[in-house]
C-alpha cells in the first residue's frame, strides 16, 4: 500500500479524534463573575465533532483515491511489461511474423 495514502488516512482519523477532544474541552464555558460555574453549550460540542467527522471523511476519501490510483498504476506497469515481453519474443523469433503469437498458427 502507498505510504502517502496511509499517512493521509491516519491524519483523517486524528482529525476525528481531535474534533471530539476539542469539542469536549470547549463545550463548558465559564460564567462571567464566577470562578467555578460553567455553562454547557452543546452546539459547540456538536460543531467540533461535526468538523472532525467532515475532515475525517475528506482525508479518508483522498487516501482511498491515492490507493486506487496506485493499484491502477501497478496494473498498467504489469500490462506494459507483458507487452514488452511479447514484443521482444516476436523480435527474437522471426518465424512468428505473420502468425498469431498466442496460438502460433497462421493468421490467414
Amino acid at each position: 500500500m502507498n505510504k502517502i495514502a496511509i499517512v493521509i488516512k491516519v491524519i483523517g482519523v486524528l482529525a476525528l479524534i481531535g474534533g471530539i477532544i476539542v469539542g469536549f474541552n470547549l463545550y463548558e464555558t465559564p460564567l462571567e463573575g464566577y470562578d467555578y460555574l460553567t455553562e454547557k453549550d452543546y452546539s459547540v460540542l456538536f460543531t467540533w465533532i461535526a468538523y472532525g467527522i467532515i475532515i475525517c471523511f475528506i482525508f479518508l476519501g483522498f487516501g482511498e483515491i491515492i490507493t486506487l490510483l496506485q493499484k491502477s498504476l501497478n496494473e498498467q506497469e504489469r500490462q506494459t511489461k507483458q507487452l514488452y515481453d511479447i514484443h521482444n519474443a516476436m523480435d527474437d523469433d522471426d518465424s512468428l511474423l505473420g502468425k498469431d503469437y498466442f496460438n502460433k498458427a497462421p493468421t490467414e
